[in-house]
């Protein structure tokens, strides 16, 4: 189980089952955005004594598909226009998990910006270097510009 963080970072445990897609550039599905903040959120776990994040393509469908609606819909929340939960909204991706986290922003022209507001707001700073998550899904939205990161564990 994970230690429940701050709302506005949120976490739940869970298990799930479903579909995957992905767009993207690099590896396939990620843009370089995404991949950015991959990195730079490796190398805050690796100076902090976690194992480096994969980025997985389910959970960069979740990620993905929610700055989108964030973006579009105009609202910035970890809970959907309907209804939905980050948890739910992984799981709906096909990503099955014992834990999972979300961090969410908006305003940050860069990866390297977005990385340095999360590492500088404690529940997304226990988010993004809880060394129990071992993938990680990251989708932007140039619109706001609006980013989310989905972390799992299997």
């Amino acid at each position: 189980m994970s230690i429940p963080a701050p709302a506005a970072a949120g976490q739940t445990p869970g298990g799930a089952a479903g579909q995957a897609h992905g767009s993207g550039a690099r590896r396939g599905f990620a843009s370089a955005a995404e991949s950015r903040v991959v990195a730079l959120t490796n190398a805050a776990r690796t100076r902090n004594g976690c194992r480096p994040v994969v980025h997985d393509p389910k959970l960069h469908l979740a990620a993905e598909r929610h700055s989108a609606d964030m973006a579009r819909r105009n609202y910035f929340s970890h809970t959907s226009r309907d209804g939905r939960t980050f948890g739910q909204r992984i799981k709906a991706a096909g990503f099955a998990f014992r834990r999972a986290a979300e961090n969410i922003a908006q305003g940050q022209p860069t990866a390297a910006a977005v990385v340095k507001a999360w590492l500088h707001s404690p529940g997304h700073r226990a988010n993004l270097l809880n060394c129990a998550y071992t993938h990680i899904g990251v989708g932007h939205h140039h619109k706001g510009p609006t980013w989310t990161q989905d972390f799992g564990a299997r």
